[in-house]
């Protein structure tokens, strides 16, 4: 069963990858970050609210698209940027668009799932 999960995980790792890649080339910068990671807490939302953690489905789902799409790591970057180029209201606007975006966009794909 973990040999069957690792590869869906996989799977969908590919396309939650692929799918940040072009929201990052199609987007502005910050709006792609953004965009992505909403659209990974609506995906992990309806996961959560289908499936259980230890079904197949919420392997590829949440764990391989979601977490492949959604990109903590950008956000962080890209706030460090934006602190280093003393534009610190942007900076500050957009950490709180994605703090409540995230958690809104989690609750709506909970919402979804029921």
């Amino acid at each position: 069963m973990i040999v069957v999960s690792l590869g869906f995980v996989c799977l969908g790792g590919a396309l939650g990858g692929a799918v940040r890649y072009l929201l990052s080339v199609l987007l502005p910068r910050l709006v792609g970050t953004l965009v992505a990671n909403s659209a990974a807490c609506i995906l992990a939302g309806i996961a959560l609210q289908c499936f259980t953690t230890s079904s197949v489905a919420y392997a590829a789902l949440a764990v391989g698209v979601a977490g492949a799409m959604s990109t903590w790591s950008t956000l962080a970057a890209e706030l460090g940027q934006l602190l280093k180029e003393n534009r610190y209201r942007t900076c500050v606007l957009y950490f709180c668009a994605t703090m409540i975006g995230t958690t809104a966009s989690l609750a709506l794909g909970s919402c979804i799932g029921t």
